[in-house]
């Protein structure tokens, strides 16, 4: 079977080859000129050299990356729809999404384009003024070599509840249900069923939101360190001249934090005492973004950090209830019957949140942590505290306001940490999942 990576090398292998093919058809043509001739300028590429020099300058936006507004760095196409963007800023990108910036399509794969690298080399050798300075460049690379390439099978993103259970079912038989004896022994002792990292398609991006980490505005008693982000010691814009709030970095060695969007480089305020000014990394996963503090320069990172309470969510979050189709079917069927949307299922989770109802804890196992609706939080973590209340939002109903196919099974004494649910329809149909896990517990 073919991977999908070498499907992708295949694909980007048979567009550079037929295009190759029509070159060798043409009279020599210079770089300008083969810019047109790719991306259809119209009026034709066959005029005089200094034409093409004039007309090429606009084509710059095609060779641009839309998420960093520049001409494309090491340009990687996506898979299945082939849109192309840096290997820098998407490396930053899907640490927070799997959707393609552009048409937000799922992303199965991602390849070296090389192709639109030698169209992009060629274009900036006629055009000089088009580059970029070396130190964005380095700030891309050091970004792409998070992405790593892996050829095994996608880790399920879904979450448990209790992270600790996975390694219980390793030790314990399960006597009552035969159908979890064909699952035994997959997960491996201690392993959480949230990863940190994004994997799918068999490709794996190394980097994620840490386990529990603990940002301002966010108190945990006993929560456990978060890796940092990364950090540069580069001037900033407010190294240079104050910004608008006055500040200005002081020392012979300031420390910023890079922008995950537009990769600018902005102060790492949060190691001040007492700054309560705008937000410049998510509360949970502690990804920077700069757009409250300053504004983003990329249009992709204008309202990407944003107050937890102000996110919208059209239909409901990857993953939900664990990717149990009957308890997914029971929620529709509820929401169907009291009329409620998903943003307002979403607005009744978060009613609950503030009136303490319920806690939140990033990996599931760990202690909660001090989140309300103000957090500043991005959308990927939004989404993961929503998927996550969801179920106590449920229990929280009367049985009353449920189906009547959903009140009447008994429990599942796993509870939302079995692993058999989103295997087995008939255990799922069987068994209630939205519990509290009491065998082990």
């Amino acid at each position: 079977m073919i991977s999908v990576s070498l499907m992708a090398h295949r694909m980007l292998s048979t567009r550079a080859m037929s295009f190759l093919s029509s070159l060798r058809k043409l009279p020599q043509m210079t770089r300008p000129q083969l810019v047109l001739l790719l991306f259809g300028g119209g009026g034709g590429g066959g005029g005089g050299g200094g034409n093409a020099v004039a007309d090429a300058t606009p084509y710059a936006e095609l060779l641009t990356c839309s998420i960093c507004q520049e001409i494309m760095h090491k340009a990687m196409a996506l898979v299945p729809c082939m849109h192309n963007f840096c290997a820098g800023c998407y490396a930053q990108w899907a640490k927070n999404s799997h959707e393609c910036p552009m048409c937000r399509a799922t992303v199965s794969d991602a390849a070296d384009n090389h192709t639109i690298r030698n169209l992009v080399e060629a274009f900036l050798k006629d055009h000089p003024d088009q580059a970029r300075n070396a130190d964005e460049l380095a700030a891309l690379d050091r970004a792409a070599k998070s992405l790593v390439s892996r050829r095994s099978p996608p880790t399920s993103p879904y979450r448990s509840r209790t992270a600790a259970a996975a390694a219980l079912h390793l030790h314990h038989g399960h006597d009552e249900y035969d159908e979890y004896d064909e699952y035994e022994g997959e997960a491996l002792p201690g392993s959480s069923a949230h990863p940190s990292g994004h994997a799918w398609g068999g490709l794996t991006f190394a980097f994620g939101a840490p386990p529990v980490p603990a940002a301002a505005g966010v108190t945990s008693s006993t929560a456990s360190s978060a890796a940092p982000p990364r950090v540069s010691n580069t001037q900033c814009r407010e190294c240079r001249a104050p910004g608008s709030s006055g500040h200005q970095c002081s020392g012979s060695d300031p420390t910023h934090l890079t922008c995950s969007v537009c990769l600018e480089l902005l102060p790492k305020r949060t190691d001040e005492a007492g700054y309560d000014g705008p937000a410049i990394q998510c509360a949970l996963c502690l990804t920077p973004f700069c757009d409250l503090y300053w504004g983003c320069r990329s249009l992709l990172g204008q309202g990407a950090l944003r107050a937890l309470g102000s996110w919208e969510f059209p239909r409901l979050p990857a993953h939900v209830l664990w990717d149990n189709l009957v308890e997914i079917k029971f929620l529709n069927e509820y929401m169907a019957s009291a009329s409620l949307s998903v943003d307002g299922l979403w607005q009744a989770v978060l009613g609950g949140l503030s009136a303490g109802s319920y806690t939140y804890s990033p990996d599931g196992a760990g202690p909660a942590v001090g989140i309300t609706e103000a957090t500043a939080t991005c959308h990927g973590c939004a989404s993961n505290v929503f998927r996550d209340l969801i179920p106590d939002y449920l229990m929280s109903l009367p049985r009353s306001a449920l189906p009547a196919n959903a009140t009447s099974r008994p429990n599942c004494h796993w509870g939302s940490a079995c692993r058999t649910q989103s295997r087995s329809v008939g255990h799922a149909k069987r068994y209630n999942h939205v519990c509290e896990q009491t065998k082990f517990a």
